[in-house]
């Protein structure tokens, strides 16, 4: 008996010493992929507007993004002459870009507002979606303005309702930005009644939003038609439905939005039913999400944004 329980103790002793080692070899582990990570010779210099900025090849392909693109496969494209790979974009924000690729944390409440936007739009052309969402606390994808005072906005900012009774289609809420990069996912839920789901060029909320119909690219769901330009010349009180395109949506059908920057072609679905392209639009203006709704108590719900490449 005396002869087990000394092997028994011995053998929980070497158990005991076994994982300690093997917990020091995980963490030894650990601080090499650390030291292999920020000490690698893939170094690389960029000059972004006359800034440098030193990095290394596995933090800009960390994730999927304009960098991936740019770097994998073609590393010495765009290699100037002084070693350093100029990219003509705004520097200001560039080190928030780097931070984020390193998997650092982002805080808006470090920079003004003014940065804040700079931030975001950097962001969409280095194809970084999840950036926004990180920087701005989750609810950076949802509708983000509105150009009048005739909508409620739920308080995560995806629930839309019309609360206005008049029946006017020139006012509209937006959604965020969508630059002419990558593959755009925008997936709403009618909750009530209908509306007009689109795009419309970013420059058009600095003229005073409204109309937006006018300028843009929209499925009305209520008929199943398209609406806006160059499709046909809208009315300002009510939406004149264009050419059939898809089905008419009744509450509680999901609509997707997809748009492919490299194409220009916009394309609408319900409830998993393509209706194929609706539209070629321009493909070097940068978009904002647009939905318009006419009666009172009509109501959409974001369910989903994403970016792809």
């Amino acid at each position: 008996p005396n002869l087990v329980r000394t092997w028994n103790s011995e053998a929980t002793s070497l158990e005991a010493q076994k994982a300690a080692l093997e917990k020091e070899k995980r963490d030894f582990a650990r601080i090499q992929a650390k030291i292999t990570a920020t000490h690698t010779k893939d170094k690389i210099k960029l000059n972004v507007s006359g800034k440098t900025f030193c990095t290394t090849l596995q933090t800009l392909v960390s994730r999927d993004s304009y960098f991936r693109l740019r770097f994998l496969g073609n590393f010495s494209s765009g290699l100037g002459s002084d070693g350093t790979f100029f990219i003509d974009r705004d520097y200001t924000v560039f080190d928030l870009i780097l931070r984020y690729l390193r998997g650092g944390d982002l805080n808006k409440s470090e920079l003004p507002q003014d940065l804040v936007d700079v931030a975001i739009r950097e962001a969409d052309y280095y194809l970084l979606p999840g950036f926004e969402e990180e920087l701005c606390g989750g609810d950076s994808d949802n509708f983000v303005a509105t150009h009048t005072t005739q909508y409620t906005l739920s308080a995560d900012k995806t629930k839309i309702t019309k609360t206005s009774v008049n029946n006017r289609w020139q006012d509209c809420v937006v959604g965020r930005k969508f630059v002419n990069k990558g593959q755009y996912v925008w997936r709403l839920k009618i909750l009530c009644g209908s509306c007009m789901i689109g795009l419309s060029p970013e420059n058009q909320e600095t003229q005073g939003g409204g109309l937006y119909d006018r300028v843009g690219w929209f499925f009305y769901t209520m008929a199943g038609s398209l609406c806006g330009m160059p499709v046909s010349a809208m009315p300002s009180q009510r939406p004149n439905p264009g050419p059939r395109y898809g089905s008419a949506c009744k509450p509680g059908d999901i609509v997707l939005m997809e748009l492919n920057c490299n194409t220009g072609a916009l394309s609408f679905s319900k409830n998993n039913e393509s209706f194929g392209v609706a539209f070629i639009i321009p493909v070097d203006v940068p978009m904002r999400a647009c939905v318009m709704m006419g009666n009172y108590l009509d109501s959409v719900e974001l369910e989903e944004y994403h970016c792809c490449l």
